[in-house]
């Protein structure tokens, strides 16, 4: 199983910034069974200020985003921190583009069971 972690540089950008620069590291990605994001942080992480508007929901922007890199790249995605409000959250999508699991607490904990047979039966068709 390949596991690729796409780190973006921690830089104050406005959101828009962000959804031009994350597809470029994507397409820089190896071919992986798991794109790990450890932080979107789509707002920058020093933008405190930006927290509140540029906040997103569960099923927002980014994370409709994220569904479809999983469908087109047919792996699982990963998400760290997304800002949601005054909390953030984490998400695990698989290549069909379906939820596995979502956590918003503060303390955000995700976990799945990679079913190796989907990736590879989707990947056949």
């Amino acid at each position: 199983m390949r596991v690729t972690s796409i780190q973006r540089e921690i830089k104050n950008r406005l959101k828009e910034g962000t959804f031009q620069h994350v597809p470029e590291l994507i397409d820089k990605a190896s071919a992986s069974n798991l794109l790990l994001f450890p932080h979107i942080w789509t707002c920058g992480y020093f933008s405190f200020d930006r927290h509140l508007q540029d906040s997103e929901r569960v099923d927002g922007p980014t994370m409709t985003a994220l569904k479809k890199v999983a469908v087109q790249r047919l792996c699982h995605v990963m998400t760290g921190s997304i800002v949601g409000g005054k909390r953030e959250f984490s998400m695990i999508v698989d290549p069909l583009g379906r939820v596995l699991d979502v956590d918003t607490e503060e303390e955000c904990i995700v976990s799945m069971e990679v079913d190796m047979e989907l990736v590879r039966s989707i990947r056949k068709n």
